[in-house]
Formats: C-alpha cells, structure tokens, sequence
C-alpha cells in the first residue's frame, strides 16, 4: 500500500526504530484488509480486532490499534478523507501488573542499605531517586554527574520517549545520600555516568544499566518482605498516586511524569478497588 510506504517515510525522519516497528505491524493490517486505502471502513478495523483476539494478548492488540490509529490520523491531519481515527478504539486490558509501592514499603527497602560503603549509598540512590522524583529507570541510568545541581537537589533530564526535557527535585534525606555518593563517585574516575555498575577494587565499570536496576530493586523488595511484584516502574506510579492522594492536580503529575499527552495520565484518576473503598470509607 503506498500510502504505508509514506507514511513510514515520515516516521523514519524522526523515529527510525518506530519506523520499523509500525511497518511490521502495518503490513500485516494491509495483508488482513486486502484493500485500497480508500476503501478501508470501520468494518474492517472491526474484523481485523477480531482477528489479533484469537491469537494475541490485550496488550498487543492495544499496541497494534495505536498504531492503525496513527497511520489514520496522519493522512486525516492533512485533509485526506479517511475513517475517523477517534473511532478506532483498543479493547479494555488489565490494569499494568506492577502495583504502585507505597510509603511505608519505600522505607522498608530503605531500612536494608546502610550509608557506609559505596554499593550500598548507590543502591539508596536509586531507589530514593524513584520515589522521589517518578523519573522512568531509562532516564535514572542516563543521569550523568553534570547533570546534577547538587547545591539546589535538582537535575534537568532529557526524555528519549519525546526528546522534551524536564526537571526533577529530590529531598533533603536523598540530597545527604547524593552528596555522599557523589563524593565517593567523583574520587573513582572522570566518567560521566552518575550511576555505574559493580566495581573491582575502586575502578567502577560502565554506566548501570536498566537490569542492574531493576535487580537491585527487585532484591530489596525480597529482603524487605514485600510479596507483590515491585518493578522500577512501580516507584513511578507510587510517586503519582502518593501524590495524587496528597491533592495534587493532574496537570502537576502530568508535568512531573514527563507524559506529553494528559490521557496517558489520566489512569491516576482511576482507583483500583482497594484504594476506592479506602477513599469510599471516608466519605461516609
């Protein structure tokens, strides 16, 4: 379909990797449809639906009709007449199986980590820049030392999701574990990354990478006795709703987020139902 064939053309100007990702999937939606671009109804769209059911999971086919739904709106966006992309819609999925870490679970992975050695101040670092920021564990293993206003307990970081940049704020109790760490950092080595990996002697190795992080926090949630499944991103959405729970409006956990469009934060207004009857309760 040559209307694929632009379209991918545009997305390689700026998301080459997307680009190749979006051609898979679109030419298995042009191979199901067997259609001219004109003639593709919200039928077909339909029955295509129907189709990912028998053989993918939710999530997948979530994935797949975002980006029919893309592929349409670029062609609607320039005046083209095409099926309305709002009426394109994902079937309901299960909410994301890593549930947000509370408070009090924070300071119990907290509790494990003396402030004596320098393994133990980054692992502190870590999870206390998670939960004090909501920063994505992509973005935490990126933090270079000069990104880092040590004076103000702030960094501007670059989000590769969007290319927007934001900043984030930790508190004072991080601020201590920063500045000790930092120290101890500095005294290795002139390498940028904030966060390296295990070390021999006192020659760090390359930057953390994401599985390193989301080992370390995998091992303190087992030491600190916390059964739920505890992930980098469960910090993430423990930081929107801790404050949301506190009064915060959307738009501030949206900035925070880094989230682009306020629908990918909206899912923070929804309660689970252990949080509903906790709120229901105080209502009564």
């Amino acid at each position: 379909m040559l209307e694929i064939d632009k379209y991918l053309e545009w997305k390689g100007s700026y998301a080459p990797i997307a680009q190749a990702v979006y051609g898979k999937q679109l030419e298995r939606f042009d191979g199901f449809v067997k259609k001219d671009f004109d003639d593709i109804k919200i039928g077909d769209i339909s029955k295509y639906t129907n189709f990912l059911r028998k053989k993918y999971s939710g999530k997948t086919i979530e994935f797949n009709l975002i980006i029919i739904k893309n592929f349409f709106n670029f062609y609607a966006k320039q005046g083209r007449v095409v099926i309305s992309p709002d009426l394109i819609k994902s079937p309901r999925t299960h909410a994301n199986s890593h549930q947000p870490i509370t408070e009090r679970e924070y300071l119990l992975m907290l509790a494990y980590l003396p402030n004596n050695d320098f393994i133990s101040l980054r692992d502190k670092l870590v999870i206390g820049l998670l939960w004090d920021t909501g920063i994505r564990v992509s973005e935490l293993c990126d933090l270079n030392l000069s990104d880092i206003d040590i004076q103000n307990n702030c960094a501007t970081i670059k989000t590769k999701k969007n290319e927007t940049s934001r900043r984030i704020f930790w508190s004072s109790e991080v601020a201590f574990v920063m500045k000790r760490y930092v120290g101890i950092r500095i005294s290795m080595n002139a390498s940028q990354p904030l966060l390296v990996g295990m070390y021999s002697g006192r020659v760090p190795s390359m930057r953390m990478t994401t599985r390193t992080a989301q080992r370390i926090v995998k091992t303190l949630a087992l030491q600190a006795g916390i059964t739920k499944k505890i992930s980098p991103h469960s910090f993430r959405h423990g930081w929107a709703c801790h404050r949301r729970d506190k009064g915060a409006p959307l738009s501030f956990i949206q900035k925070g987020l880094g989230h682009q469009n306020p629908v990918s934060t909206f899912v923070y207004e929804q309660y689970a139902d252990p949080e509903f009857e906790k709120h229901a309760r105080g209502y009564l």
